[in-house]
């Protein structure tokens, strides 16, 4: 039978094996990120949108090609999207941004610090990956995603610029 001492040990041990992988899983993330930022880049058309209805991008076409007409149609903040949540006690409910650190141990010190006094916040970018879970998810636009008036972006308010 194990001592006191020796399941502190192994559980110390544990943890510490979890946060490293935790810490390789977030590098991992941020390269698929990268990634998909880059795929995006080489996706998106080098003209602008043609509104003549005569449009190459059909129903038959491949998902990556309707996310990177999507992408080029509805412009936000790249750096940057927001989750939904509702609070469970309150009832409270609102948007914050995702953190790449989030309820990570040993990073993340929630719920005893809030996010936005957090000092190890690291924000995920908006990626393809993104845009499709969110639309397919709850079939609406992440927040920062908005359709252009009159050629210019708008941003919901509360959001780090």
């Amino acid at each position: 039978m194990k001592t006191l001492d020796e399941i502190n040990r192994l559980i110390a041990a544990t943890e510490a094996e979890l946060a490293e992988l935790e810490s390789s899983r977030s590098i991992l993330l941020s390269r698929v990120a990268e990634l998909q930022h880059e795929k995006s880049a080489l996706l998106q058309p080098s003209t602008s949108p043609d509104f003549t209805g005569k449009s190459t991008v059909t129903n038959q076409s491949s998902q990556d090609e309707k996310i990177a007409l999507f992408r080029s149609l509805f412009r936000g903040r790249e750096d940057i999207y927001p989750r939904r949540f509702e609070s469970l006690k309150t009832g409270k409910q609102g948007y914050q941004p995702v953190c790449q650190n989030e309820w990570i141990r040993g990073v993340c010190e929630r719920p005893k610090i809030r996010c936005e006094d957090c000092g190890q916040r690291e924000f995920l970018p908006v990626t393809d990956l993104v845009v499709k879970s969110v639309s397919r998810a709850r079939g609406y636009l992440p927040a920062t995603l908005r359709k252009p008036k009159n050629g210019q972006t708008r941003l919901p308010a509360g959001l780090p610029k």
